[in-house]
């Protein structure tokens, strides 16, 4: 996990408390304060410990849920963020033991409709630029 470039947690964090604060108990289990908030974060917090509705990558305000259910569904996401500031992609694999895997790129489920934007120092968002969490 970063803080300064792209705040990556397994499961979530506490809105509102300073990313060098939080708490390493709810960044590893505690996925339901970050879920449960409706505001906007100065930065995308990317997660996963929570399997997404869509079995997608799904893409919120504040937040990037990566979790399709690997353990039951078969299906593994991943977030491919380039260091260039181009947009990130993603990608599903699939199969099981008796079928081939295969990977694919997929596109996200966009909820809320609210573009982001990763780069190496932000995170930009409609209405402003911020640089801290």
């Amino acid at each position: 996990m970063s803080a300064d470039r792209r705040p990556l947690v397994h499961a979530g964090i506490v809105p509102g408390a300073p990313f060098d604060e939080q708490d390493p108990y709810f960044m590893r289990w505690k996925s339901q304060p970050l879920i449960a908030y409706t505001g906007r974060l100065a930065k995308t917090i990317i997660h996963g410990h929570v399997v997404t509705d869509s079995r997608l990558p799904e893409i919120y305000k504040s937040r990037v849920g990566l979790d399709t259910g690997a353990y039951y569904s078969n299906k593994l996401s991943a977030m491919l963020l380039p260091d260039d500031g181009s947009p990130p992609f993603f990608l599903v694999s699939s199969g099981s033991q008796n079928e081939p895997y295969l990977v694919q790129e997929v596109q996200p489920r966009l909820l809320k409709q609210v573009p982001i934007r990763f780069d190496l120092a932000q995170t930009s968002y409609p209405g402003g630029q911020h640089t801290a969490l």
